[in-house]
């Protein structure tokens, strides 16, 4: 079995490569086939080399990725599928030697819904979802557009699929009518670290007191400390933003950022941050953060779908989860820091990577 995965990855690897372009059918009851596993909307080497590692168990795969990787349609995903899609990306086989199947069989429960009603909705890289729009008449007649499909592709049973981290604008248009959701992608490391939001929950306090009988990793009060004076009536926990920044490294990359010098990284600006670091932060007051996201200036953050505009992000922005910001103490989520001149403390930047 080694022998055969090594012989398909090195045929992958020198193949000369062509795409065909295949669509999504046109309707939940129209067959569709197999060879797009990453659901780009072409067959090509990428996909083979997707099914071969979705068949040697070295992918995290949805349901929809794994029907698309079972070009012979027996239920089975073989280093065989992962040839047979190599061989109609390189148009030595015609696609349709590639099974077919139902997109009517998806089991309800395998698409996850968002909320039609939200304003931002986000998915991880490989995850499929749907926009549940059961409440709105002829909701399965509407015709569905992504802004960015690199980003987040649907099709046209609404399927969004996401492919890479970034932003991208889904729309549903009928008749004239049209809904638009910001759409985010979050990569697998994020995946990851917002896994740690339901231990850590916003609001709750993380200070070694009282456990909350819900969330017992944090207290639903305050440390006593929050209750002490401090000069200009600041109050706050001392140092609770070091430790709960460097619990979150310590979940997140699976060791303490104290275990090695080899996670130090020294002289870091803002503009060499990456997700998954903690940061010290130095100017009138010291502060710890842990990044969980990392938006670029000229990235786009939002889409007019009627203009067809972009709306870019106007200078760096960190997105981080934290604690001990300002006059409270409690966790926070998804909190923004921008270009300022708080500086980042020479010795005080640990990273796994």
């Amino acid at each position: 079995m080694k022998k055969t995965i090594k012989r398909v990855i090195s045929f992958i690897l020198s193949a000369v490569i062509f795409t065909t372009v295949f669509t999504f059918g046109a309707s939940a009851e129209e067959l569709v086939r197999s060879g797009d596993v990453n659901r780009d909307s072409t067959i090509s080497a990428a996909d083979a080399r997707l099914a071969l590692r979705i068949s040697a168990h070295l992918e995290n795969a949805n349901w929809l990725m794994k029907k698309s990787a079972d070009a012979d349609g027996n239920d089975k995903i073989t280093a065989g599928d992962a040839r047979t899609i190599l061989r109609v990306a390189a148009n030595l086989e015609d696609k349709s030697i590639l099974a077919e199947f139902d997109a009517s069989d998806i089991p309800e429960d395998a698409i996850p819904l968002l909320d039609k009603d939200a304003y931002s909705l986000f998915m991880y890289e490989g995850d499929f979802a749907k926009i549940d729009m059961s409440e709105i008449d002829d909701s399965d007649k509407f015709s569905w557009k992504s802004s960015d499909p690199d980003v987040a592709s649907v099709d046209t049973n609404g399927i969004i699929t996401a492919h890479k981290k970034g932003y991208t604008c889904i729309i549903a248009n009928y008749n004239g009518k049209i809904y638009s959701w910001n759409m985010k992608v979050r990569n697998e490391l994020q995946r990851k670290i917002y896994s740690f939001q339901d231990k850590y929950p916003a609001g709750y306090y993380w200070n070694n007191h009282e456990p909350s009988k819900v969330y017992p990793a944090v207290s639903e009060q305050p440390c006593t400390d929050h209750l002490e004076p401090y000069p200009n009536d600041h109050k706050f926990c001392k140092g609770q933003c070091a430790g709960f920044a460097a619990l979150m490294f310590q979940e997140v990359h699976g060791f303490s950022m104290y275990s090695g010098k080899n996670y130090v990284r020294t002289g870091v600006t803002w503009n060499d941050v990456r997700i998954g670091d903690y940061i010290r932060l130095t100017g009138k007051s010291n502060h710890s953060i842990f990044i969980i996201d990392v938006i670029e200036k000229g990235d786009p953050l939002s889409y007019n779908p009627y203009t067809e505009e972009y709306y870019y992000a106007q200078e760096k922005q960190i997105i981080v989860v934290h604690c001990n910001w300002g006059v409270n103490c409690d966790i926070r989520w998804d909190d923004m820091f921008v270009t300022s001149t708080r500086q980042i403390a020479p010795e005080y930047c640990y990273s796994p990577i």
